[in-house]
């Protein structure tokens, strides 16, 4: 009787070291779950503000440039000011300036000016308090038009220009 009572003690006590083991186990589970659940809601949350912030990017529009121009326009201040004041307001914040040109002019040339181009938007920004660092550029010259006006394309004035532009990508946020 004595090793039956020891025998079914000992199956008791396997009984609540394995009951003690999985709940262990479950509960770590539990706080994987809820870690993992954590983590997901803040990687959403931040590309849901990496996202309107790049609507705000988008919403202030381009620098357009005249015609075999690379200067900055009144018009393109206040713009490039826009940016500057979203930029202070987000102090982690990097873009990247991509320069673009229309096709007019040779595929040299326009590279050298959207390369101008490139360096006076960024010139201006940092002339306003804004860490060269925290600025990349990229001039693809005539590559990446947005409309029909290739070479050889007839366009007016008006669809050309739209071509001749600095845009703004976030980069690091």
């Amino acid at each position: 009787m004595e090793k039956e009572q020891k025998r079914v003690q000992d199956s008791i006590a396997r009984a609540d070291e394995k009951a003690r083991l999985l709940a262990e186990q479950v509960q770590k589970e539990k706080e994987a779950a809820e870690l993992a659940a954590a983590e997901k809601a803040k990687k959403e949350a931040k590309e849901a503000e990496r996202n309107a912030l790049q609507t705000r990017l988008h919403q202030l529009g381009n620098v357009y440039f005249q015609f075999n121009s690379s200067y900055l326009t009144t018009e393109d201040k206040e713009l490039l000011d826009k940016l500057v004041n979203i930029m202070e307001e987000k102090s982690n914040l990097n873009i990247k300036v991509t320069a673009h040109t229309d096709s007019r002019g040779t595929e040299k040339y326009n590279q050298w000016l959207s390369e101008r181009r490139a360096q006076r938007t960024i010139d201006y920004v940092v002339s306003k308090g804004i860490s060269k660092n925290r600025i990349l550029y990229e001039a693809f010259g005539e590559t990446q038009l947005v409309n029909e006006c290739a070479d050889g394309v007839y366009c007016t004035e008006e669809k050309h220009s739209k071509n001749r532009r600095s845009e703004f990508l976030i980069i690091e946020f």
